[in-house]
């Protein structure tokens, strides 16, 4: 390669798939950080073979300065056209529907003026159904606290202008060899790993197809498309989202209102059935830990409170008795606490969990949002969550359960699709997820 002939600096033009959650949202040109940015790319790179060299390893000269984490190029991001923007509102939003909570009148003229705000604001604000933008509607200074916590999102219409400068002609073309399949695994701004911040490479021939990048990168993942579709909106996609990795986590429980309605209910899949399919029939799941050892209920209480034909999941624990628990949800993302409030008051209370081996395990799912399907990205989980302690504590007891010591990824992707098909019909007794019927899992 000749350097005569090779120019130092490459340029990619960048589609914005979905809004990302900024906490500069509200400064002119707020976008993909390059300190973000950078420290991405850079361990991603690290992490690929290269052309040409003996070990298929970076060599020592590409590294910035000698730092062993960090290489030696420059990024610039800028907007084509900062102007053509759209940003969330969530903040005022919210502050109006808590004015009209707290005020005094007509249960029915409150719930009408609530609909309107929420209709004004359908596409300013954030659904809480995949941001939790919360703030206890008891809280005194709950106006202050809103302004000072909530993040909104940033939305750019033209394309995004990435700049990379770079004087390793080897390491330049590295960086052009896999920046498609970065962008295609990789998320931006906070919640990220929930769908925002969600950019791809526009190329001469299109956008980069995330499936196929998958699939030559020999990724375990999910593919979620709606039947008859090829392609989805931004609503409907995190709609998928948020549908799929509750069924996947902490699963749905929708209420009926009314004699009539049915509600929806259905079991987190690695709450139980995950560890029915592993052979794990007498081992029970953290939140069964919590029901059994913290926060216990008599089970004529229970009974006479839970219709059994409401929740037919719940069913087979009724009769089970576990001979050990595990702490399964750690796989997907470590909480630090869990919140009860049945409305029927069997259980309330919030449950704390802790460890003092593992202070914070992100989840092992990274949810890919673009124009024709839903990626639900599964990694594997770092080492250091197997066989762990971690302690629930509530106001009255306080208990120990362990981690699980292994995960097989590729199981978990067959037996949760096997799952979810198996209970997405329920998805047509909501309101809100009812379009979730004719969504593909592959």
């Amino acid at each position: 390669m000749n350097p005569e002939n090779y120019s130092f600096v490459r340029e990619y033009n960048l589609k914005q798939i979905t809004p990302m959650l900024h906490f500069q949202h509200a400064e002119n040109g707020a976008c993909i950080r390059p300190s973000e940015l950078k420290p991405k790319l850079d361990r991603f790179l690290l992490s690929k073979p290269v052309k040409r060299s003996d070990d298929n390893k970076i060599p020592k000269m590409w590294r910035n300065n000698g730092q062993e984490k960090a290489l030696n190029y420059k990024v610039f991001i800028q907007p084509e056209d900062s102007t053509a923007v759209s940003k969330s509102d969530t903040i005022n939003r919210d502050i109006k529907l808590h004015e009209i909570s707290i005020r005094k009148g007509a249960k029915e003229e409150k719930e009408k003026e609530k609909f309107r705000i929420k209709n004004e604001y359908r596409y300013k604000g954030i659904d809480g159904l995949f941001f939790g933008n919360m703030v206890k509607s008891k809280e005194s200074q709950y106006n202050a606290l809103v302004r000072a916590s909530y993040k909104e999102t940033v939305f750019y219409e033209k394309p995004i202008k990435l700049k990379i400068v770079c004087h390793i002609p080897g390491l330049l073309e590295h960086i052009d060899n896999h920046i498609d399949e970065f962008f295609a695994i990789t998320n931006f701004g906070t919640r990220q790993n929930k769908g925002f911040g969600s950019f791809l490479i526009i190329r001469d021939f299109g956008l980069t197809d995330v499936n196929k990048k998958l699939r030559a990168g020999g990724y375990c993942y999910i593919r979620a498309t709606i039947d008859g579709r090829s392609s989805i909106t931004n609503e409907e996609g995190f709609k998928i989202a948020s549908a799929v990795y509750s069924v996947m986590k902490g699963g749905i429980n929708f209420p009926s209102k009314d004699s009539k309605s049915t509600g929806l209910y259905i079991k987190g899949y690695i709450q139980r059935q995950y560890l029915d399919d592993i052979g794990l029939n007498n081992i029970g799941s953290d939140k069964a830990f919590v029901k059994s050892d913290i926060l216990t209920v008599a089970p004529k209480k229970r009974d006479s409170l839970r219709n059994i034909a409401e929740k037919p999941d719940d069913e087979p624990e009724r009769s089970r008795s576990y001979t050990d628990y595990l702490y399964v949800r750690a796989l997907l993302g470590v909480a630090d606490h869990v919140e009860y409030r049945d409305k029927d008051g069997l259980r309330e209370g919030v449950v704390s969990i802790s460890s003092d081996k593992v202070e914070r395990f992100p989840s092992i799912i990274t949810i890919k949002i673009t124009d024709e399907a839903v990626y639900f990205i599964i990694s594997d989980p770092d080492k250091e969550i197997f066989g762990k302690d971690f302690e629930f504590s509530s106001d009255v007891k306080t208990g120990s359960i362990k981690t699980p010591d292994s995960f097989d990824k590729n199981r978990f992707k067959s037996d949760f699709i096997t799952y979810f098909n198996s209970v997405r019909s329920r998805f047509e007794n909501s309101k809100i997820y009812e379009m979730c019927t004719n969504v593909n899992l592959t």
